[in-house]
Parts: structure tokens; C-alpha cells; sequence
């Protein structure tokens, strides 16, 4: 009986505490999400090491690839 009482709200923490890791194509298609998600992943409201910041900032430096293809490139 205890080891079921300790399940139930350690699977429940664990399903509420997984996150929905949007991919880089997702983030590609959805430009106004991806700014205020990114601005989260700086201000530190997500970790700005974790997959879903780095999924979200490819895209955005796919995007500006896109804008300015050779953005970067030495003369």
C-alpha cells in the first residue's frame, strides 16, 4: 500500500513536469511563438540549455539564413 502511495504522485509529477519539445521545422513555421519563446529561454524563464531553446534558436538562425544568406561570411 505505501509503494502505491508513493507512485501515484511521483508519476504524476513526472507526466505534469515533461515538457511538449516543439521541433525546429515547428518553430520554422510558427514566428511569432518563437520570439516569445525565445525570449523566455534568455530571461530564464526556461533553461536556455535545454532542447526545446535550442530547437527554437536553430530556427531562428535558419531564418535569418534565409533573410541574409551570407550573414556572417568574411569579405
Amino acid at each position: 500500500m505505501k509503494k502505491i502511495l508513493f507512485l501515484i504522485p511521483l508519476t504524476t509529477f513526472l507526466f505534469a513536469c515533461s515538457e511538449d519539445i516543439k521541433t525546429v521545422e515547428y518553430w520554422k513555421q510558427h514566428q511569432d511563438e518563437l520570439k516569445v519563446f525565445l525570449k523566455k529561454c534568455r530571461n530564464g524563464e526556461i533553461d536556455k540549455n535545454s532542447q526545446a531553446c535550442e530547437n527554437a534558436r536553430s530556427a531562428a538562425n535558419h531564418n535569418l539564413n534565409s533573410i541574409f544568406p551570407n550573414y556572417g561570411e568574411k569579405k
